[in-house]
């Protein structure tokens, strides 16, 4: 059977590790083994972690099923003109709901789609 650690024997190494860290802490951190890269300029304002929330107007919320194509094509158009996936839904719905003629063609192309 093993012997059981004295409380000595547990002291002492518990010191023996925290003068090791102490030691390790006070030393310079090493120099980068390669000069860091230049980011390239960007071409508009970096777009915020977090967005702000929409007007109460828009308080019900909807699930949307995509494809990857749809979804990339709509991450496309946002880094090109920073107009958020949900605003742009929020127009086509918009649009469906005010044009006759474009909700008859909405219509009979989600009939197709389902």
């Amino acid at each position: 059977m093993a012997d059981k650690p004295t409380k000595a024997r547990t002291s002492a190494a518990r010191q023996a590790l925290a003068d090791r860290m102490a030691g390790l802490a006070a030393q310079p951190a090493p120099a980068p083994a390669r000069p860091a890269r230049e980011r390239p300029a960007r071409k508009g304002a970096a777009m915020p972690a977090e967005q702000p929330r929409p007007p109460a107007v828009y308080s019900a919320r909807i699930s949307l099923t995509t494809t990857p194509e749809m979804k990339r094509d709509l991450d496309m158009a946002r880094v090109q003109d920073g107009v958020e996936a949900t605003a742009r839904i929020r127009a086509m719905i918009s649009l469906w709901q005010d044009d006759p003629r474009l909700r008859a063609k909405i219509d009979k192309l989600a009939r197709n789609l389902r």
